[in-house]
Parts: structure tokens; sequence; C-alpha cells
């Protein structure tokens, strides 16, 4: 394996211990203060990574930029606040289902062709997100009509 391989190894489990320490705040702290500090603590690490590599983007771009931050905001709130409502085995099916989607923005906008192993990528993710999804919903609806008297 190469360092590459290492390096996606490590950053994906850096998501999941990051994904833990969000689910295990959101029991007791409120969505835009679970965002900001995990902003505020990952800022110095990507920082260091970003200076590495960075280019000055052209201006014409800088608007786009500054839009990306809110919306990119407002979803990490979005994902605090559900993980705060439901176990994470019912959320995230749905987070990844972004893969396919960002697919198909990347060619709509961009002309990114994908090609069929993306694509055959992205409709497992989708489908197993639906599946996951429906069985979540199945096995609440399940759990509640047994905690209900007289059943």
């Amino acid at each position: 394996m190469t360092l590459a391989h290492w390096a996606v190894i490590v950053a994906a489990g850096c998501a999941a211990v990051t994904l833990l320490i969000v689910k295990s705040l959101s029991r007791t702290e409120d969505p835009t203060k679970v965002v900001f500090y995990v902003g505020l603590y990952l800022l110095p690490i990507s920082g260091v990574l970003a200076w590495t590599v960075w280019e000055t983007p052209p201006s014409h771009l800088w608007l786009g930029i500054a839009m990306i931050g809110p919306v990119a905001t407002l979803a990490h709130v979005t994902l605090v606040k559900a993980m705060s409502l439901a176990d994470a085995s019912a959320i995230l099916p749905f987070d990844f289902a972004r893969l396919p989607f960002a697919a198909l923005l990347g060619w709509l906008a961009f002309g990114e062709v994908s090609d069929v192993w993306t694509w055959t990528g992205a409709a497992v993710i989708f489908a197993s997100s639906l599946y996951i999804g429906r069985r979540e919903a199945q096995l609440g609806r399940r759990l509640r009509s047994m905690e209900q008297p007289g059943v």
C-alpha cells in the first residue's frame, strides 16, 4: 500500500471518530455550538494541510467560495440536529446518499463524466441508504407498538 492509501484509511478513521464525538455532544449541546467547536478544532489541522498546497483562487470565484460557508454550516447544523434526534445508523445512510448527487451535479455543472464504476458505487450506496432507512423506520414502528400498554 502506498502513502496515499494509508492517508485515506487514516482520514476515514478520523471522520468516524469525529462523528462519534458529534453524536455524543449532540445529546446535550446545541447543534450550532457543536458545529462551531468542531470547526474550531479542525481549523488548525486543515489549515496546516492546506498551507502546503495553497493557491489563491481567481477573483471571479470568491462569491461562490463565500456562499459555500453558510451552506456548509447549515448542512452541518442540520446533521448535528438529526444526530440528536435519532441513532447514527438511521442518519448516516442518508448522509452517504450525497455521493450520487455530487456525481450528478459534477456532470451537470462541470461536464465531469464519471465512469461506470462511479455510477455503480453510487447506485449501491443509494439503494443501501433507502433499504436501511426503510428498515429503521419499520424497527421504530415495531418498538413503538411494543411500548404501548396492552400490547
